[in-house]
């Protein structure tokens, strides 16, 4: 009798012991495929932030930046494959109608940076532009570097801001960057968390929420990107070296990267609003960063604008 129940006591233990053993290993395999993807998506900013300095050299140390001087935000461009590019941003008095994407695009258009470049493998939303997508709105012959976004409006899943992983600091005014700007100031990162009306709407991961010095994991990790769980985001700072950062206070002087500041109220951004899809900075040490309207359908043309000063 001892002995049956000694057998069936090591029995369970055997039991508890492989149940332990795939949880670990189960556990173990998500971190690394997690870790693969950040790490992927590290080099692709990285990358990115090469080029950007590439072509910053040639265009008199200005990062890419699509339209004119100010700039009005728009949902997709007046001619996404025009011949010129004031045909392409309409531009007119020196001011454009730019997409957040077009303005990276030009780093495919005249840095050679690829398509896939732009996906950060943990984004839900986002694949890889190709032509073959948009075939029935292409002209005969036409190539990547011919045109001067990604895509153009269909609909929710084929539109510019579903082909780019990446937020991009505000380019519609004089304030954008250039490579001159302070290097502790951040120039791309992991998409913003607060530009889907969807989350901003729902009153588990609303804004109101969100609190960097709570003991909540909860509340802190709100305002982080989506794209890697919430447990950070990838940024790309002027200098062109990329930091996984645990919080979104982490521009210059600790500023919150997805949010606009007013300093008047709250230097660091802490806990107010952002104005996504209006308003212009009110610093030139904001580090605001926004990306398309990939998340409702487009209203007639544009939505919003980047005030110039």
């Amino acid at each position: 009798m001892q002995t049956l129940i000694k057998c069936k006591s090591d029995l369970g233990a055997i039991i508890l012991c492989l149940l332990t053993l795939a949880l670990v290993a189960s556990a173990t395999s998500q971190y690394n495929r997690l870790l693969k993807m950040q790490t992927q998506c590290a080099s692709n900013l990285s990358g990115m932030g090469k080029a950007m300095l590439i072509y910053a050299n040639d265009y008199e140390d200005e990062f890419p930046k699509g339209g004119g001087r100010v700039n009005n935000w728009a949902y997709e461009l007046p001619d996404w494959q025009a011949d010129s590019r004031r045909e392409a941003f309409n531009i007119q008095n020196l001011k454009g109608e730019v997409t957040v994407s077009s303005n990276l695009y030009l780093l495919v258009k005249y840095a050679e940076v690829t398509p896939e470049e732009f996906i950060c493998p943990g984004d839900r939303i986002a694949e890889e532009f190709t032509l073959v997508e948009f075939a029935d709105q292409l002209e005969l012959g036409v190539q990547l570097i011919d045109l001067w976004d990604f895509g153009t409006w269909l609909d929710l899943e084929h539109n510019p801001s579903t082909h780019c992983s990446y937020a991009y600091h505000w380019p519609f005014d004089a304030y954008a960057l250039t490579s001159s700007s302070d290097h502790s100031m951040v120039i791309a990162a992991d998409r913003n968390p607060w530009m889907d009306p969807n989350r901003t709407n729902d009153p588990y991961l609303g804004w109101d929420r969100f609190d960097p010095d709570s003991n909540d994991p909860d509340a802190v990790k709100l305002g982080n990107s989506e794209n890697h769980l919430w447990a950070g985001q990838n940024v790309l700072f002027v200098d062109s070296h990329v930091n996984f950062e645990t919080t979104p206070h982490c521009g210059l002087e600790n500023d919150n990267i997805y949010s606009i500041q007013d300093p008047a109220f709250n230097p660091l951004g802490k806990g107010l609003k952002p104005q996504v899809y209006s308003g212009e900075l009110e610093t030139r040490e904001d580090s605001m960063l926004v990306q398309g309207h990939g998340n409702t359908l487009p209203a007639s043309g544009s939505s919003g604008r980047g005030g110039g000063r």
